[in-house]
Parts: C-alpha cells; sequence; structure tokens
C-alpha cells in the first residue's frame, strides 16, 4: 500500500492546501487585546455576539458596530466593555453599566428597558410619528392587513406603505431575500372595538436595522405590551421572535384559515384574492423571515396583482412584476 503524504514535493493537493493556509493567515485578523480595566459581559444567552452587537451599537455616534469601535471586546468566548475613558468618549450613554462589577442579562436588560429609546432617538408619542411619515390609519397607499394571532390577544391592523413593499420586491432575485428600503416603517394598532388599546411599531432605523417601539392607548412611549398571563417587555422580547426560526398563526396556516387558539379565534382579515396559494407556495414569505419581517405582506400583495392579471385586468408592469418573482402568470399553474 503506498502512503501519500501532504509534505511530498510533487502532491498537488498538498501544496494547494498549504497555500490556502498561508492565505488564511495572512488574512486573518487577531482580536485586538483587552484593555486594563475593561468590564466583563457575560448574558448568558445564545447569539450572544448579535444581542450586544444590536443593542449597543446606538449608543455610539453615529451607531455603528461596538467591536470593530473597540468598545467591545471579545476574548477567550467572553466579552468585556472598553475602560472608563473609552466609554466616555465613544459613547458616553453607556457609562451607567460601569457602575457595576460584573455585567450579566438581568443587569443588561434592565439598562435597555431604561435607556434604548432614548439613545435611539425613537419618538415619545404616535404623533410624532404620524408627523414623520404621514397618517397610516387614514392616507392612501398604506397596506392594511387585520391579524388576530398569536403575538397578542388584540385584533391588529399592521400597517406599512405599498411603496416600501414594492421596493423590496424589486431588491428580491427568485428565490432570494426581500429588503425593505432604511425608514420602512410598520405598524400595528392593536384593537379592541375600533378603540386602539396600544401600537407596536418597526422601524428600520439602518440598511440593516430594524428598531422596536412600543406605545400605550393614549399614544405614549411603554415598556410594556399586554399579554397573558405576563406583559411582553418591550424592546428587550421583541428581538428574539423576529429572529428566530418558529413559524406562528395565523400565518402559518395561510392560505388556509387557522384553528382557534388560547385567545380565541386566529386569522388575517382579507379577501380571497389575497389568498392565492401559487404565490403563497412560491414566497414562503413568513417562514423564510426574510429582512426578519414576520408576516405576509409581500404575498397578499402579489396575490392581488395575481388575481388582475389572472382576470385579465392586470397592466403589463403586473405581469412583469410577477415573472421578475418567479410566479407564473396563467391560470393552469393554480
Amino acid at each position: 500500500m503506498t502512503v501519500h503524504h501532504l509534505s511530498r514535493p510533487n502532491s498537488a493537493p498538498a501544496s494547494l492546501f498549504l497555500v490556502l493556509l498561508v492565505a488564511l493567515s495572512a488574512c486573518a485578523q487577531p482580536s485586538p487585546p483587552v484593555p486594563p480595566g475593561s468590564l466583563a459581559v457575560d448574558l448568558e444567552k445564545p447569539g450572544q455576539d448579535v444581542l450586544l452587537t444590536y443593542w449597543l451599537n446606538v449608543y455610539l455616534d453615529p451607531p455603528r458596530d461596538p467591536l470593530s469601535a473597540n468598545v467591545l471586546y471579545h476574548s477567550d468566548g467572553m466579552y468585556y466593555l472598553a475602560p472608563e475613558d473609552s466609554i466616555r468618549s465613544k459613547a458616553p450613554g453607556l457609562l451607567p453599566l460601569l457602575t457595576h462589577e460584573f455585567v450579566d442579562w438581568d443587569i443588561f436588560s434592565t439598562f435597555i428597558q431604561d435607556t434604548w429609546h432614548d439613545a435611539a432617538g425613537h419618538p415619545r408619542s404616535i404623533g410624532e410619528w404620524i408627523e414623520r411619515v404621514g397618517n397610516w390609519r387614514e392616507a392612501e397607499g398604506w397596506l392594511r392587513i387585520p391579524v388576530k394571532g398569536s403575538m397578542s390577544p388584540y385584533e391588529r391592523v399592521v400597517s406599512v406603505q405599498e411603496s416600501a413593499v414594492r421596493h423590496a420586491l424589486s431588491e428580491r432575485s427568485r428565490g432570494g431575500a426581500l429588503i425593505y428600503p432604511e425608514g420602512t416603517l410598520f405598524v400595528a394598532d392593536h384593537m379592541v372595538e375600533n378603540q386602539i388599546m396600544e401600537t407596536t411599531i418597526m422601524w428600520k432605523r439602518q440598511s440593516d436595522t430594524w428598531d422596536y417601539v412600543s406605545y400605550d392607548g393614549d399614544g405614549h412611549l411603554t415598556d410594556r405590551i399586554f399579554k397573558e398571563p405576563d406583559p411582553l417587555q418591550s424592546p428587550i422580547q421583541c428581538l428574539g421572535c423576529h429572529r428566530g426560526n418558529r413559524a406562528f398563526e395565523p400565518e402559518r396556516s395561510f392560505p388556509a384559515p387557522a384553528d382557534p387558539g388560547p385567545n380565541g379565534a386566529r386569522y388575517i382579515d382579507v379577501d380571497n384574492d389575497a389568498r392565492d396559494a401559487v404565490v403563497t407556495s412560491v414566497m414562503n414569505e413568513h417562514m423564510r423571515r426574510s429582512d426578519t419581517i414576520l408576516g405576509l405582506y409581500a404575498t397578499i400583495f402579489l396575490s392581488r396583482v395575481r388575481v388582475r392579471v389572472l382576470s385579465g385586468r392586470g397592466s403589463a408592469s403586473d405581469s412583469l412584476l410577477l415573472m421578475e418573482q418567479g410566479i407564473p402568470v396563467d391560470a393552469d399553474a393554480s
């Protein structure tokens, strides 16, 4: 039996392996050493790097990755906040954390709940959002979808500008992701008998970052959203669902009706024109969770477009939009 060693001079695979190893070694960027006086952080949560980067970036001016800015360090599986002089110059909003000897999840989450909205510059009232983007409850050009499901015992009327959905579709290649433009707002008014009980908002602050903001029935910023048996903490409990991979009802069963849940009926209140099974299957929007968006906004929008096309009422741009998404424009595909 002939034994081939990686060190043989005439071994082409071995040479390639060594070249790649050298190249990777040259490209690797070692983590900077942790400065003396840094504060240890251990959230004891999965995806700790994602959590820290997401929550801490707004405290820097301009908002950016705290690791690359040397506000946060990583070494041997642990994270550290930079010493006081660096924090004071780069992210002074984080100074209250330095009063602790160690930062765990309880300390960190309490700090985020108390300070994050101010650091991110979120409006203190719904009225300020309406001044920024217009009145989604009345203005034309908004897609409004009533939903009752797992997130809240209330019916939620979810609104997003149709132009944002069209932009996301224009960015999507077949089988790719729906990426919404910076500045996109998803608003959910939580309703009981036409009365707004509370409002939750997702705002795309940066090209790759969504913020979560909640308001009470009077339109004032709040840190609690009603849910039984315990309220949801906002914003700290919002991130996990949107970045997870769990399917929720009634989106999971769509276009079929969903079974009732612990809080009664679960539904997406749209007409049959919005329930195209072909579009739903091709987009697979809720499960793909492109751009960390939960829901079926592009699916419902495109379903209505396809109904127009199949009925002969669609325009050439409608047909093109469907074809660009890989959705058939003939009835035989149904």
